[in-house]
């Protein structure tokens, strides 16, 4: 939930707001890598967690642009589209 919240305030203030989005979750993605870095922790501790942010990631980034309202007006834009060549 609290990713929606940033999306859509990005797409009512700016052009961008999919880009910017995109571009700072794969910031925050490579920031929550750097405490696995550190030693004190089983390197097969460390390869599960990194598996665990790369998955979250792959699932929550594509699924917080696909739902933005940016995605939803391009539907409808491409569905008018369609509706007016079949007339």
């Amino acid at each position: 939930m609290a990713g929606w919240g940033p999306i859509a305030l990005l797409e009512r203030f700016t052009r961008l707001g999919r880009v910017v989005c995109v571009v700072t979750a794969g910031l925050v993605l490579l920031v929550s890598f750097l405490p696995l870095t550190g030693s004190g922790t089983a390197l097969s501790t460390r390869l599960v967690l990194g598996l665990m942010h790369l998955a979250v990631a792959a699932v929550l980034v594509p699924v917080l642009v696909l739902t933005s309202q940016a995605s939803h007006e391009d539907a409808v834009t491409v569905h008018r589209s369609k509706t007016a060549v079949r007339r």
